[in-house]
This record gives structure tokens, sequence and C-alpha cells, in this order.
């Protein structure tokens, strides 16, 4: 035990971590292409981590005059605030976030959101990506009818976001 001292790990890209022959059960290392740390699960290796990497938020049409938006977080996890502006609410979306790391090559990824309103109570878009090749961004649109049948004028709207890797 220590209170001092910590693991330090070398970090290497993600051709020098497939590069190592077979690979133990539960290995480590920190990708330094995805900010994070990988691990071997004995068939393959899955994103455990991500030390940084800041998505973008464009917010979507017809929020309103004067609509505002914001966003805090990583790539893993944050939240997006959106403020709706005066006048006639039309949204068909109600933005896009663009992740900014690479993901690496198959992996599969859920994106789940969830907005936190008192209108717009238990209203969760969880969405599947999957990517054939490594990619340095994807896009999600965000858009769902059941939510934007409930937005107000004026309104703050907070809607917390996760990325998992679940294959």
């Amino acid at each position: 035990d220590s209170t001092t001292k910590g693991v330090l790990l070398v970090p290497m890209t993600t051709a020098q971590r497939n590069a190592i022959s077979s690979p133990a059960a539960n290995l480590i290392i920190t990708n330094n292409e995805t900010d994070g740390l990988d691990m071997y699960n004995g068939t393959r290796w899955f994103r455990t981590s991500q030390a940084s990497g800041t998505p973008t938020f464009t917010i979507g049409s017809g929020w309103g005059t004067g609509a505002t938006s914001s966003i805090a977080g990583t790539d893993l996890a944050g939240k997006i605030t959106v403020t709706s502006g005066t006048g006639s609410l039309t949204p068909t979306t109600i933005g896009t976030v663009t992740f900014n790391k690479a993901f690496p090559t198959g992996s599969k990824y859920v994106v789940n959101f969830q907005i936190y309103s008192a209108t717009c109570r238990d209203a969760n878009i969880n969405l599947a990506i999957t990517n054939s090749e490594t990619i340095s961004s994807f896009i999600v649109d965000i858009n769902s009818s059941s939510i934007t049948s409930r937005l107000a004028t004026s309104t703050t709207y907070v809607i917390g976001y996760s990325l998992t890797q679940y294959e």
C-alpha cells in the first residue's frame, strides 16, 4: 500500500498495441492515440477510459430567436445545455454532437442521451454506432419528436450523454 506512489504505464500507439503477440487477458495499456486505457479481455481490445477529447455541439434549427447551447465533458460523458429562444419552436433536431477522438477499428458503441427536465422527463435516446473503419470523429444527430413536442420557450434543457463501447 502506498499513498505517495502510482503505476506508470508506457504509452503506445494502436499499431504497437496490436503488435503484441498473444497478449494476456486483462493486459492494460495507455493508448496515446485515444488518450485512454485499453484492456485486452482475452479475445479483443476494449477502450476502458479516456483522459481527453472534447466533443462539439451544434444546436439544431427551430429553437426560436436567441437560442443558445453549450457542451461540457469529454468524448465519453458530459452534458449539453440548450436554452430555447422566443417565438415559434419547431426544432426538427435537438442538435449535432461531434465526438473528436479516434475510436478503435471494428468497435461498436452506444450513445445514451437523457433529457433532464420536468417537461421532458424520461426522454431517453439510445443510438448504436458501429465503426467499420478507423475514423477521427463521428456525428450523432439527436432527433426525437417525443422530446420536441414538449418544449417551451425561454427554457433551459440539460441533456446528459454517455458513450459506451459494447463490443
